[in-house]
């Protein structure tokens, strides 16, 4: 599978009240999707992961929740199109109590080498959000709580695979039961990732996307010696902020990305 054949689907939290929000964007959409592929509901609990339709929700953590259909890295262009006119005008709120989630198809990939490499560069990662979404935030965990160096570096992984089984984890995986079987669906595994602060930024929107499947890409290449490799570097418990390094290991060739990785770390890291 291709970066730009991986399906994925955005979560962005708004604080405009639901009611206030649906008149908004339901024209935006209306244009650049068409009309009906919109569906709206005030139960939060509900989801609708399909490949036609946006679904604007209320979110019992802050106001609204915005998600876009199922998609792949040829429509974000339309995606972030959407989020940009949201932005104009000062349309709508976003505050601290936001978010930009990101759910990917990783049916093809194994769940520890995703682990893996998300523990080995996760500080680094982490240092390119604000600090409101890396520092103590109950919504966005780390894998690994609390380091210490005299631990064993196998129980590292254990210890993250616990964390990120929580829904709140800054990486955490859904498996899907069948109700007939009650036995977990190999085909319809995805991670999520919920370090992202609220935005309409669409060179953000883009970056960030790009970059995870740049990451689950790496992830799917990694065989069984290069999983106990990256276990046994000094590195993955030292949590070293080393970006070219990172950017070299997920063979990021893109330079939009790289420029805005190197942008963000400049201005928010510190």
């Amino acid at each position: 599978m291709f970066i730009q054949d991986r399906h994925f689907g955005c979560e962005f939290e708004f604080s405009t009240i639901y009611h206030d929000f649906l008149p908004i964007v339901k024209p935006i959409i209306d244009n650049i999707y068409g009309h009906q592929c919109l569906k709206h509901s005030e139960k939060w609990y509900e989801s609708n992961n399909n490949f036609k339709q946006w679904h604007l929700k209320i979110d019992n953590s802050t106001e609204s929740e915005l998600c876009t259909p199922v998609s792949n890295l040829n429509d974000i262009n339309k995606i972030t199109s959407v989020l940009e006119l949201l932005g104009k005008n000062n349309a709508i709120k976003i505050t601290k109590n936001d978010s930009f989630h990101v759910h990917m198809d990783v049916k093809d990939i194994d769940k520890e080498a995703i682990l893996v490499l998300w523990m080995r560069y996760e500080k680094v990662i982490f240092s390119l959000f604000p600090p409101h979404r890396r520092n103590h935030n109950q919504f966005c965990e780390k894998s690994i709580l609390k380091e210490k160096s005299n631990k064993n570096i196998s129980n590292y992984l254990q210890e993250a695979i616990e964390n990120t089984k929580d829904h709140h984890s800054a990486i955490s995986f859904y498996f899907y039961k069948h109700k007939e079987t009650n036995t977990l669906s190999s085909t319809r595994n995805t991670v999520e990732f919920r370090l992202g602060e609220g935005t309409t930024n669409p060179v953000f929107i883009k970056n960030w996307v790009t970059f995870l499947l740049f990451f689950l890409d790496s992830c799917k290449n990694l065989e069984i010696k290069d999983i106990v490799d990256i276990m046994c570097d000094r590195r993955l418990v030292n949590n070293e902020e080393n970006l070219s390094l990172m950017i070299k290991e997920l063979q990021i060739n893109n330079s939009e990305v790289k420029k805005w990785i190197a942008s963000r770390y400049k201005n928010i890291s510190n």
